[in-house]
């Protein structure tokens, strides 16, 4: 390799060395944000709902017009959470230039027992009866959580859980599933309390009074508990 070969070759690493300095590092920043119980009308590049969101220990509301990648929102439920913002280059043209994602959910409140007109259904129950007939002496309970869409409780014998979708009024259920124990006495009740999530088709909230129906009839009552 000549002389000159060699400063030609130097030269070009320090122009290509000088150029990824300059590229500024991408940095994620950790953010503590709490996220209101409603979005709201909010004008982007064309008509949408935003979050109203502000950082935590502050008071004002911010319209938030991107997403949360990782955050599945239910209205009527205030958030904090714990958020990772990084920093895009070079982003097209009326993009963000900041990505978001979710770290974790720090807490989540329900604020709200009605959504568009629509009970909630959320909390913990004690059933009363199933097809008519009073079984409040085996305390069978049914807990509710909206946000993972999940009811877990006690059926007279095992504990239970099964997945459940709420539209409306209506209500369609995954299969149950259940601990392994055998109670003689109870079983029969367990068997036709649990059939209550093959057969439920909607449901009516009164107060704390819970109704499940099935296409015609009720076929399971519950009382709202602490």
């Amino acid at each position: 390799m000549t002389i000159k070969t060699l400063l030609a070759s130097l030269f070009l690493i320090s122009i290509l060395s000088c150029k990824t300095s300059d590229i500024p590092a991408q940095t994620p920043e950790t953010l503590l944000w709490e996220i209101a119980e409603t979005k709201v009308p909010c004008e982007g590049v064309s008509s949408q709902e935003c979050f109203q969101i502000r950082p935590q220990g502050t008071t004002d509301w911010t319209l938030f017009y991107d997403t949360i990648t990782g955050f599945e929102y239910l209205e009527g439920y205030a958030y904090t959470l714990k958020i990772q913002a990084t920093p895009i280059l070079n982003p097209p043209a009326d993009a963000s230039s900041v990505s978001y994602k979710l770290i974790t959910i720090v807490s989540q409140r329900n604020t709200s027992k009605v959504v568009n007109g629509v009970p909630l259904l959320d909390g913990n129950f004690e059933v009363t009866t199933v097809n008519g007939k009073d079984v409040s002496v085996h305390h069978l309970t049914i807990s509710l959580d909206a946000p993972r869409k999940k009811i877990t409780g006690f059926s007279g014998c095992n504990n239970y859980n099964v997945g459940v979708h709420q539209k409306g009024f209506q209500l369609r259920f995954s299969q149950v599933g259940t601990t392994k124990k055998y109670c003689a006495d109870t079983a029969s009740l367990e068997k036709e309390f649990l059939i209550t999530y093959i057969q439920g088709d909607h449901f009516s909230l009164d107060g704390d009074l819970l109704k499940i129906y099935d296409l015609d009839n009720q076929i399971l009552e519950a009382r709202r508990v602490l």
